[in-house]
């Protein structure tokens, strides 16, 4: 008997010793979570942190871009950065941007390519598709500048929108223009010099305690003097908006860019399964589902009807944008391929719904907006 209340007594202590770290645990996490919010800090998600997302499986990176983050195998495109549609001697060149629902390598039929297709039937056009997988409207921005300038195109179109919403592609949301790729990458470099965590990811449990703890161990082990031997991952400066303030912003950018250089841009709002007035079938409606848990502790429904509610608003205001979100409305369904990304159906209609706008515009015909 006496042994048996011995460890009866055992686990008992175990278990009270267990609740009360645990009761320490969480009343920590949840200290630290509400003073960096006080602290106009950027809070981490409370208790357990989302991992941070990288770019998708299928998106091959082979290579590292300094200003980008990552980029595509050039050996696989025409010319480094784009595949070329077209005769690339055309008097009209149009460059597109955007994320994997432009990229040319995750589609057969992108709606680039089908856009010169259906446009050169009209006037000799050559297209220069220029979108990677991951990418929100901040890379686009950077590309824009960097690479589309000196293609010199007459026309640049973006179909963007959904790498934006809730900063899912961003290190974090006062960085907006950093995305996580660029962050994974230097930090690693950061931690391979620096053992004293100055370099670091979010940890999966109580992320806010662990940060404050990581920042305490900074100041006492730092003695108040910068140590010029360690090496520090600068993101710039804070950017505090709601996402589709950034986006707006940087298709505010593009437009400036391009049209200082005497070309045309347009910037068309994607479309996306549970947003606008389609009716998706049994198939996508499941696939629309079960996407919740593909972004787990995060609401993604929320994160959608939140961004497209200011984007479309925002989209309404400016004459350069066209709201796509409708582009399926009256189709019997089968336009996309998971709950992000249309099949080549779809593609084909947002290509005519492209070709209608820049007819209308009478882009096409080299005229001006």
């Amino acid at each position: 008997m006496s042994q048996a209340r011995n460890r009866l007594l055992g686990i008992l202590t175990a278990l009270v010793v267990s609740v009360g770290i645990g009761v320490l645990l969480v009343s920590a996490e949840g200290a630290s979570y509400f003073y960096l919010k006080a602290t106009g800090r950027t809070a981490r998600p409370l208790f357990f942190a989302a991992d941070r997302e990288l770019p998708a499986e299928n998106v091959e990176i082979d290579h590292l871009d300094p200003h980008l983050g990552y980029a595509h195998d050039a050996s696989r495109l025409d010319l480094p950065g784009f595949a070329r549609y077209g005769d690339e001697d055309a008097s009209f060149r149009v460059a597109t941007l955007g994320g994997s629902t432009t990229d040319p390598l995750l589609a057969e039929a992108p709606w680039s390519l089908q856009l010169q297709r259906k446009a050169a039937e009209i006037s000799p056009l050559v297209v220069y598709n220029g979108g990677v997988g991951g990418y929100s409207s901040s890379q686009e921005t950077f590309k824009l500048i960097r690479d589309v300038l000196p293609l010199n195109p007459h026309v640049v179109i973006s179909l963007n929108g959904i790498n934006d919403l809730g900063f899912c592609h961003a290190v974090e949301p006062a960085y907006p223009m950093v995305n996580s790729y660029q962050s994974y990458v230097l930090n690693t470099l950061t931690r391979s010099k620096d053992p004293s965590w100055r370099g670091y990811v979010d940890a999966a449990v109580a992320p806010n305690f662990v940060y404050i703890v990581r920042a305490a161990v900074r100041k006492l082990t730092s003695n108040g003097e910068p140590d010029s031997r360690k090496r520090r991952v600068n993101f710039g400066t804070r950017y505090d908006a709601e996402p589709f303030e950034v986006w707006a912003r940087n298709v505010r950018l593009m437009h400036s860019v391009s049209g200082e250089f005497g070309i045309d841009y347009l910037v068309f709002l994607q479309p996306t399964l549970g947003i606008g007035t389609y009716a998706p079938d049994a198939h996508e409606q499941a696939m629309l589902e079960e996407s919740s848990a593909t972004w787990e502790p995060r609401d993604y429904g929320a994160f959608v009807r939140d961004f497209y509610a200011g984007a479309r608003r925002t989209c309404r205001e400016l004459d350069y944008c066209v709201d796509l979100t409708n582009v399926f409305d009256g189709q019997a369904g089968g336009l996309y391929a998971d709950y992000r990304h249309p099949n080549n159906r779809g593609y084909g209609l947002i290509a005519e719904a492209v070709q209608r706008e820049m007819e209308a515009r009478r882009l096409l015909d080299g005229d001006s907006l």
